[in-house]
């Protein structure tokens, strides 16, 4: 979705030859209810040309974990934001991004099929579908924390230099430690 400063827009794919890739982005009215919900409270902030993502399956998502018969704790673990962080005025480009040949960037039109498309979680979105659905929170840390916790908590025996140095990627606040999050329900 992209704030045009008066009001905010759905992004649609559409055929453009002069393109790379042969696809561009159109400008549309919002096609679902729920956009214009989670929108809301945001954009008067915003620079025109604002640009963003919204997880509009997210709620159903955590609405089918809790009725579920599965019982006992869910963590979630994955890179995102809160909701502050995610409409922050710096990240005017949003926040989806393609993995092509073991590279991140932004061409996210340009080789798919071939390409993996992501973006973060919005963990205050996650943390508030999980609490109308019933569920408590019992913490949401960043990554770095929460895994530095478990390992004083439950490591005795010394790790090897290999382990020590996938454990700096996980939880390093210049790596994984600070961009991914650790929520737990």
């Amino acid at each position: 979705v992209r704030w045009t400063g008066n009001a905010w827009v759905e992004l649609w794919v559409r055929e453009d030859a002069a393109a790379p890739g042969g696809l561009g982005w159109i400008e549309g009215e919002l096609s679902d209810a729920k956009l214009h919900d989670v929108l809301r409270p945001h954009g008067v902030d915003l620079p025109p040309g604002y640009t963003t993502e919204v997880n509009l399956d997210a709620d159903s998502w955590v609405a089918g974990v809790a009725q579920s018969p599965f019982t006992g704790a869910l963590l979630v673990l994955d890179y995102g934001f809160t909701t502050e962080e995610h409409f922050a005025q710096e990240r005017t480009e949003g926040t989806l991004r393609r993995y092509h040949a073991h590279r991140m960037d932004d061409r996210v039109l340009e080789h798919l099929g071939d390409a993996d498309l992501t973006a973060p979680v919005d963990f205050t979105q996650v943390a508030q579908a999980a609490e109308q659905a019933g569920m408590k929170i019992a913490e949401f840390i960043e990554q770095g924390r929460f895994l530095t916790r478990l390992f004083a908590e439950g490591f005795t025996a010394a790790p090897d230099a290999a382990t020590v140095r996938q454990f700096h990627t996980l939880t390093h606040p210049n790596h994984m430690g600070r961009s991914f999050q650790a929520l737990a329900l």
